[in-house]
């Protein structure tokens, strides 16, 4: 068992790009980071590695259909800690909307199992179609 600090881990800036802490939601202090890119995947770590160690239990040698319904919620899981280490979003990829949960919840949307797509690329979208 490992003996760091529990997540989520959380970004905060003074607002040089260089330049970033990483804390917990209680404000505990856990390191600085230089760049971007860096913070995000030192804050997702704790998150990665928790997920790392649930899934190590699987039996490799089984196809993830023999998971059944574990295999989406586990896939949505790790789409989630990727998502946060790169600074994306998992978006249904029907309608586009952000997802929070496993499938797209809007009412008139069929759904779909949600996609990652670069925040940037989602600003940019919402900016093209406003």
């Amino acid at each position: 068992m490992s003996k760091h600090t529990p997540g989520p881990w959380l970004i905060a800036s003074d607002g040089d790009p260089d330049d970033f802490a990483i804390h917990t939601s209680d404000e505990l202090g856990i390191a600085m980071v230089c760049g971007e890119a860096n913070a995000l995947l030192i804050a997702a770590a704790a998150e990665m590695y928790d997920l790392l160690v649930r899934l190590s239990g699987w039996d490799m040698f089984t196809t993830p259909e023999a998971h059944g319904a574990d295999f989406t919620f586990w896939k949505f899981q790790i789409d989630r800690v990727i998502a946060k280490a790169e600074a994306s979003v998992l978006v249904c990829p029907t309608c586009l909307c952000e997802v929070r949960g496993a499938r797209c919840e809007t009412a008139e949307c069929p759904g779909g199992t949600p996609v990652l797509l670069p925040s940037k690329q989602i600003q940019e979208g919402s900016k093209s179609n406003g």
